[in-house]
């Protein structure tokens, strides 16, 4: 069993990883093109709460390290507007971020997920990390486009708050935190 890129990996909150023994599941039949079914291993939810206040929403994310919180906050965002997974139209954006610190870094990281959601209705279903520092990250942002005949979803994110992401740095066995405010239009 392959999933549709021939790699075997598993998602962990958010980000994704080698792991030669994850089972994978079937998605599509390819039709006449390909002899082949088409593979991908299932979507995880990431875990996160909102607590909505007139019109800005504030979400809490937690996560074992620095790179699965910026995934998991991507993937909470995206999921908070549409559940993960649900498009007829899967793509990716690549995404770089920049700051002067970790809260400043979040933020920017943020702002690119909410720009692709108001200028092309895209949202993140998997989040690559490929390099993350606490002043600067990179990755790739995989999933898709709601498309124009769906129901209007009932979260509009139009901003993330300025000066609303705050961070708790995760020690030894303890997990990173994350909360940021996001405005809804």
């Amino acid at each position: 069993m392959r999933n549709v890129i021939g790699i075997y990996k598993y998602i962990s909150h958010g980000a994704i990883v080698r792991r030669p023994d994850s089972p994978a599941r079937k998605v599509a039949d390819p039709g006449t093109r390909c002899k082949t079914r088409l593979y991908v291993n299932p979507i995880e939810r990431p875990r996160y709460a909102v607590d909505i206040r007139g019109d800005v929403a504030t979400v809490s994310v937690e996560a074992p390290n620095w790179p699965q919180l910026l995934a998991t906050a991507v993937l909470a965002l995206s999921d908070f507007v549409v559940p993960i997974g649900t498009f007829q139209t899967w793509t990716a954006r690549r995404v770089s971020a920049r700051g002067h610190d970790a809260s400043e870094t979040m933020t920017r990281w943020l702002e690119s997920a909410v720009a692709d959601w108001r200028e092309g209705s895209f949202l993140a279903s998997l989040v690559e990390v490929e390099r993350s520092e606490l002043i600067r990250a990179t990755g790739i942002f995989r999933g898709g486009c709601r498309d124009a005949e769906a129901p209007k979803p009932a979260s509009n994110p139009a901003a993330i708050v300025a000066g609303s992401v705050f961070l708790t740095p995760g020690d030894a066995g303890t997990a990173w935190k994350a909360r940021f405010g996001v405005t809804l239009a």
